[in-house]
């Protein structure tokens, strides 16, 4: 009986160093984009792209919750010349939209005569509602907002944060945020949007509302 007692807790030792290890829960790492400018590119998560091809980014974020089209009615003008006249034509535009609800971006086409289903614009969508009123808005969106990072020439954007500086207003022409040019939209004197300027990789910024000048969504392409 002695040495049983002696054994035991020797017993306890060795069965807790045997017990398997439980797997801890692996946590996704946080999506990334980043926009630079001076080179026209567009990374993300360290995937350096400079157009925005479907097929890579599918391989890096999987493929799309949904995949949604839009079309509308619009006319085709072409311009006269010294031997042909000007006319104008009806057309039906279909537009193609790669939804990623699970991450709150889009990437869609901006379609013309010319159909192509290749997306050329990106939009990364924000949990600040838009209210202005004088824009449409986007067919689709995502349903949920983007948690990742975004960063413009290496400076990250904060979503919370008022965007527009307050020697800005609706009369400046233009003025410098993350190391590029912007100018500014306004709507009855409030700063709706800005746009970049100067730069082949346009961004455009839609802004919450004219009190908290959050960004919304944004659109490059």
């Amino acid at each position: 009986m002695k040495n049983f007692l002696y054994a035991f807790p020797v017993f306890i030792l060795l069965a807790v160093l045997v017990m398997p290890l439980r797997a801890q829960p692996q946590t996704k790492p946080q999506l990334s984009v980043g926009l630079n400018t001076a080179d026209t590119t567009i990374t993300i998560n360290d995937s350096v792209f400079k157009a925005y091809e479907i097929e890579r980014i599918e391989k890096m974020l999987g493929k799309p919750d949904r995949i949604r089209t839009d079309s509308f009615r619009s006319s085709y003008e072409r311009f006269g010349t010294a031997h042909s006249k000007p006319y104008s034509t009806p057309i039906t535009v279909v537009n193609y939209y790669y939804i990623y609800d699970r991450i709150g971006i889009m990437l869609f086409t901006a379609n013309g005569i010319h159909r192509s289903k290749t997306p050329d614009r990106l939009c990364i969508c924000f949990n600040n509602k838009r209210s202005f009123t004088n824009t449409k808005p986007q067919p689709f969106s995502p349903n949920k907002a983007f948690s990742g990072l975004l960063k413009i020439n290496g400076q990250t954007l904060a979503p919370d944060k008022k965007l527009i500086p307050d020697t800005v207003n609706y009369r400046t022409a233009k003025f410098t945020l993350f190391g590029t040019e912007f100018g500014p939209s306004s709507y009855t004197g409030d700063i709706d949007g800005l746009y970049s300027l100067n730069s082949e990789l346009y961004m455009l910024i839609f802004l919450d509302n004219e009190k908290d000048q959050r960004i919304s969504y944004m659109i490059v392409n």
